[in-house]
């Protein structure tokens, strides 16, 4: 199996995370509603 390392796996999240953290900000409130959505792909290595 092939995973992204930590620090791959981790930059999509900040940038996520501070993307709430400023919609929290203007909102002057420690919630928003979000919208997001999430998949996941499995791909065979013999695929190509």
């Amino acid at each position: 199996m092939t995973r992204l390392d930590t620090a791959e796996r981790h930059q999509p999240l900040d940038r996520a995370a501070a993307v709430v953290r400023r919609a929290c900000e203007e909102a002057g409130s420690t919630t928003v509603p979000v919208h997001h959505e999430a998949f996941c792909l499995r791909w065979p290595p013999d695929a190509g």
